[in-house]
């Protein structure tokens, strides 16, 4: 997924800011434009990272295809556990 492909708005005005994704909010409200800015920004490069990466098994070592934070051991390491 490209950044580009995620819509993301920032709506509001004054000290009333929330972050918007396809008609429905999805954060809570910011008083500040920046901060609110900043974390929109936060969330698109959270959203585009890509969900698979090349991860240490916590248990051996070798190096697996990871889902995410949640699954560091390999598929031999978990079956023993």
């Amino acid at each position: 997924m490209r950044i580009a492909d995620i819509q993301l708005d920032l709506q509001g005005s004054g000290q009333s800011w929330v972050i918007v994704h396809d008609g429905r909010a999805v954060s809570r409200h910011y008083r500040c434009h920046h901060v609110a800015t900043a974390r929109m920004a936060g969330l698109e490069r959270q959203l585009a990272a890509p969900s698979f990466r090349r991860r240490a098994c916590l248990s051996c070592g070798t190096a697996f295809t990871s889902e995410g934070a949640h699954h560091r051991m390999c598929d031999r390491c978990r079956a023993q556990a």
